[in-house]
């Protein structure tokens, strides 16, 4: 899927169906990835909420002089949503990342194992998580209090935001996201970027794991 507008274009592939990506208004743009039981009820259930969430933030005046906060309220919206699903479903899980965009600035926040990364001049950041212990961490359903990281930064022209899920962050390097990006960036459209990256990522091992947001400043 992809859009135009004013501030950026983007575009989201994945492989499976508990793995899922969305948009609001094309200010907030999240990825989902339900793990364990129901994986795919649960991957489209918390991105729901999120998107729902941020629309009624939306409708309220402070919204828009506080980014951060629409955040951190999508954030745990996503939590509530596994917290009702393990009503019914014992060890639903997921994991959730989010950037909400403006003209020239972002935010992002993540739980889970997932990866944010900024693409800007031909290389790859890391931009969440902020330190990378090699050890899994807490996803929404691990603790009674929904735990993330949250980050922002400056959004430039050319700038590409990638969400990515776990498995295809430890299958494509960094250095081989931005070889894949910088080769086609010219070529192709914002959509076909995305099925570059999943399809190098399955040339090199094949999973059903691999899901990808792109965003990318116009």
């Amino acid at each position: 899927m992809t859009s135009e507008q004013s501030i950026a274009e983007f575009s989201w592939m994945q492989t499976a169906s508990n793995i899922t990506a969305g948009t609001q208004d094309q200010e907030l743009f999240v990825l989902s990835h339900g793990l364990q039981a129901s994986s795919a009820v649960a991957s489209t259930d918390v991105l729901d909420q999120a998107l729902r969430a941020y629309r009624l933030l939306r409708m309220k005046k402070f919204y828009l002089r506080a980014p951060k906060r629409c955040l951190r309220q999508v954030m745990k919206q996503g939590g509530r949503v596994i917290k009702r699903l393990r009503k019914e479903i014992e060890h639903v899980d997921a994991e959730l990342a989010a950037i909400i965009i403006t003209q020239k600035h972002w935010w992002t926040a993540g739980v889970g194992n997932m990866r944010v990364y900024l693409y800007r001049k031909e290389a790859v950041l890391k931009v969440l998580p902020k330190k990378d212990t090699g050890e899994s961490l807490p996803t929404i359903g691990s603790e009674k209090k929904v735990l993330w990281e949250e980050t922002e930064g400056e959004f430039s022209s050319g700038d590409i935001l990638l969400v990515l899920t776990h498995d295809l962050a430890m299958t494509l390097s960094m250095s081989q996201i931005a070889k894949v990006i910088t080769d086609n960036l010219q070529l192709v459209k914002i959509q076909e970027l995305a099925k570059l990256l999943i399809e190098e990522a399955v040339k090199r091992r094949k999973h059903d794991g691999y899901g990808v947001l792109l965003i990318r400043k116009l």
